[in-house]
């Protein structure tokens, strides 16, 4: 949580090869609805450390209602990846890639570029106007519709509007993209390390912001260290 001096304390010294840092039940970043993510099929991946969280459902990414839309969370308090993917397990304390990769007939969950899970799909999938939510949701989750907060550390959130191959997750996820690989869509390093702005270096997309706006408030999560990943960082492209 960050509050006053704290703030602009931060602000003064950048946390150079940042990411983000999830801690309290209220923090979020968000990244406005856009239509360029209204994906019939797609490859979600993102890096993320876990912590210990006592919420059932932790969620990495939200932009989702029952059938409609996509999203991504830890449940299990927090071991197991949720996209109907129990079976797979993610651990604690160490950096994780996950990639959901999904189409109109099958879904399937990677963890380390494993396939951890896979089902298939009964329906088309369904678009949902809705901001995209980091390390969050505004839903209330079960059990006792309590908070659905992730807890820990949210790195390299890459979107494809295209189902990858397990040989293509393996391919990039140990490495930066530039930023204008065919069939990418969103590329959030939050490699900025300050400030209130998150950016797309895929060009395609706004940007978003810690929190609920652009003034620094409790629902901002913090700026840490983020995954060290070969080669070398893109630069934004602004849309």
């Amino acid at each position: 949580m960050f509050l006053g001096v704290a703030c602009f304390a931060l602000a003064a010294m950048p946390v150079k090869g940042s990411c983000l840092h999830f801690e309290g039940d209220g923090q979020v970043a968000v990244v406005p609805y856009q239509k360029e993510l209204d994906l019939p099929q797609a490859t979600i991946e993102l890096w993320i450390k876990a912590e210990p969280n006592d919420r059932y459902y932790n969620y990495l990414l939200c932009r989702n209602y029952a059938n409609f839309g996509w999203g991504l969370a830890l449940h299990g308090r927090p071991d197991k990846v949720f996209s109907q993917a129990t079976e797979a397990k993610v651990p604690i304390g160490e950096w994780t890639h996950l990639a959901l990769v999904y189409s109109d007939k099958a879904e399937k969950v990677y963890v380390n570029g494993e396939l951890a899970a896979a089902r298939e799909r009964g329906s088309s999938h369904q678009p949902f106007v809705h901001d995209l939510w980091i390390g969050n949701s505004d839903m209330f989750g079960s059990p006792g519709d309590e908070p659905t907060p992730f807890h820990g550390s949210i790195d390299e959130l890459r979107i494809w509007n295209k189902p990858h191959t397990q040989a293509e997750v393996r391919a990039t996820m140990k490495r930066y993209l530039r930023g204008n690989e065919p069939h990418l869509v969103g590329y959030f390093t939050f490699d900025e390390g300050q400030g209130q702005i998150i950016h797309d270096f895929s060009g395609h997309l706004i940007s978003g912001c810690l929190g609920h706006s652009f003034q620094a408030d409790e629902a901002d999560p913090a700026w840490a260290q983020g995954v060290a990943l070969a080669g070398r960082k893109p630069h934004a492209r602004e849309r």
